[in-house]
């Protein structure tokens, strides 16, 4: 086989293989761009199970905090007579005027 032969050959075995590359480089382009849109896809995730997250602990201590509050009331109603009730409003008034 000649040199002028050889490379003739070459060059067809490179033409024909031509399609193939490109195919793979387009399959690699896609799992690259699926891994990048799993990985956004993640991290969306878990930034809302934190939000969500946060949002269920802050419900959760408001409605703890006004259960708190609803029971001291009745007992602070229920062991303070009229006069006394006012005097503790009057005071935390007070208090709260001069802060």
């Amino acid at each position: 086989m000649t040199m002028a032969t050889m490379i003739m050959v070459l060059n067809i075995s490179f033409i024909l293989s031509m399609p193939k590359m490109a195919q793979l480089k387009r399959r690699a382009d896609l799992v690259a761009k699926a891994e990048a849109d799993i990985s956004e896809m993640k991290s969306r995730a878990a930034n809302e199970i934190e939000a969500s997250r946060q949002q269920a602990i802050a419900d959760l201590r408001a409605e703890v905090a006004g259960i708190a509050l609803g029971a001291a009331e009745k007992v602070v109603q229920g062991s303070l007579d009229d006069d006394a009730q006012r005097r503790l409003v009057d005071q935390y008034i007070d208090e709260v005027a001069g802060s």
